[in-house]
């Protein structure tokens, strides 16, 4: 039970975090679009439909947008005996704390080049054992080795599916919307706003869902 309603609220996070992105950026979306309207048609995906091979491109904008907005900012590790450090020989004493520095890593311009902070997916469509592809430990969303999150496979599996999912339904795009006069107008942080409210003849074709930063909503309309 603890592990779904965990994957449920990471799924539901980052699939939000995944329609601002795709809202704010036209290129992508419409080449995810495409992508889901000739892999998966109008019907429920199945598991096999939603892997790598069959829907790369879906998958990489899922990877990217966990390297943006990770689940955890950072992971921590109790070191259970001393350890030497590579060639710095910085010396780890049993019984540390160790933090480990997940966003900082994922934004690291020596592993993800000048422009590490925008969102570009087709940084993950390299093949397998490519010299280009990330290094497995420049992006772990989830953590990495023993003991990281259980429940990251089915995490993963939820946000391609519910991402899919909008997309075989709804057109996305970005809606400017003037802020609060309660709120400062540089607010970063999601806000609680209200809802522009629609006219009458769009009410049931399009509805703001959601604020995500900067007071821009993503917009859907029924396709």
């Amino acid at each position: 039970m603890l592990l779904k309603m965990t994957t449920n609220y990471t799924g539901a996070v980052a699939s939000t975090w995944v329609l601002h992105l795709l809202a704010a950026h036209d290129a992508v979306r419409a080449r995810l679009v495409e992508e889901v309207d000739r892999t998966l048609g109008r019907g429920v995906p199945s598991f096999e439909q939603l892997q790598k091979p069959a829907t790369p491109y879906l998958d990489a904008v899922v990877a990217e947008t966990l390297r943006l907005f990770p689940t955890s900012p950072f992971a921590a590790r109790l070191a259970t005996s001393t350890h030497r450090l590579g060639a710095s020989g910085f010396v780890l004493p049993a019984g540390a704390t160790l933090f480990i520095p997940i966003r900082e890593i994922q934004f690291d311009e020596v592993r993800w080049g000048s422009n590490a902070a925008d969102f570009v997916p087709e940084r993950w469509l390299v093949a397998d054992g490519d010299k280009r592809a990330p290094h497995p430990l420049s992006s772990m969303p989830f953590g990495y080795g023993m003991r990281r999150c259980p429940g990251e496979r089915l995490a993963r599996e939820q946000i391609k599916a519910i991402v899919a999912m909008f997309l075989q339904r709804f057109d996305v795009s970005s809606a400017v919307v003037p802020p609060s006069p309660s709120m400062p107008a540089a607010a970063s942080a999601p806000t609680a706003a209200p809802k522009p409210k629609p006219t009458a003849s769009a009410a049931t074709a399009e509805k703001f869902v959601l604020w995500a930063k900067d007071d821009v909503a993503v917009r859907l309309r029924l396709r």
